[in-house]
């Protein structure tokens, strides 16, 4: 069993190296250089801040989007009529609608929205509303707006309890 056959060609991209290991050339210890190693995910000066037990750590707060001002008048409409909605719903529901209030009269909705919100609520206070309301399509067409994003599923929820029996 000798060497294998010297080839005539260059080696191709898979072909092992050819390693000349010698007494006075020994081979590696270990192969530091193939480990994996964690990709810093801060800079190298920030090191992450622990979070005391028994709190969660603190969002940072909802950045504004396009939205306008507050239209007064459309959210005591829409605030009167969503909390007439909550009755029946669970805590982390009422907390949600209310997280949405908030965030209107903080300014963060178009009025597009604002408009929206006022108009959908009143069919829901009244559990009048049908999956055949025309609201359905304006509400298809709002869904993308940024700022009524997150408050989606709270509003699907909301038009599913609150809809009117078929």
């Amino acid at each position: 069993m000798g060497e294998p056959p010297k080839k005539d060609y260059p080696p191709g991209w898979n072909d092992p190296p050819m390693l000349n290991y010698s007494p006075s050339n020994p081979p590696p210890k270990s192969r530091i250089g193939s480990k994996r190693v964690a990709f810093p995910l801060g800079s190298a000066n920030s090191s992450p801040q622990p979070v005391p037990s028994g709190e969660s750590p603190k969002m940072p707060p909802l950045p504004s989007t396009d939205g306008s001002p507050c239209n007064e008048e459309l959210y005591l409409r829409g605030s009167k009529n969503f909390n007439a909605c909550l009755e029946n719903l669970d805590e982390d529901s009422k907390e949600q609608v209310w997280m949405m209030l908030s965030a209107w009269q903080g300014g963060t909705f178009s009025d597009n929205v604002q408009e929206f919100l006022a108009d959908l609520s009143e069919p829901l206070s009244l559990k009048t509303f049908s999956s055949v309301n025309p609201l359905n399509m304006r509400f298809t067409i709002l869904a993308k707006d940024p700022g009524l994003q997150k408050y989606l599923p709270i509003l699907k929820h909301l038009m599913s309890k609150c809809s009117a029996p078929v």
